[in-house]
């Protein structure tokens, strides 16, 4: 399972039975993050901070059929245009506690009959 995401953290490595890729840590220096997304089987974004950046490869990943989950700071003021590229946003206090609700959406995108072959 490969998983973009993307965010300031620096955790990477597999996780949780995820392999988690960070297309701006220093290990992917020299690969584009739109073929990091490209390949992925979801996209994980922390919106808590807008971004310009992060924007864009949202847009990739919309482009290329890539299942987005977003990803906020309890309280955080998100933007509203965020709707039009997902339903799935998980609201988080402490980021260890949600990989069990990311890994459940992941598992709901590819057991989906149009998300087959």
């Amino acid at each position: 399972m490969c998983v973009a995401a993307l965010s300031d953290s620096r955790v990477g490595g597999a996780m949780g039975g995820f392999d988690f890729f960070f297309p701006h840590d220093e290990i992917n220096k020299g690969k584009f993050s739109r073929e990091i997304i490209k390949e992925c089987d979801a996209l994980i974004a922390e919106v808590s901070i807008p971004s310009h950046g992060v924007g864009i490869e949202l847009g990739w990943a919309n482009a290329y059929n890539v299942p987005i989950i977003f990803i906020y700071k309890k309280g955080s003021k998100i933007s509203g245009s965020l709707k039009t590229l997902s339903d799935i946003f998980i609201e988080y206090e402490n980021v260890n506690d949600i990989l069990e609700e990311i890994k459940s959406h992941y598992l709901n995108f590819h057991s989906s009959p149009l998300n087959d072959g």
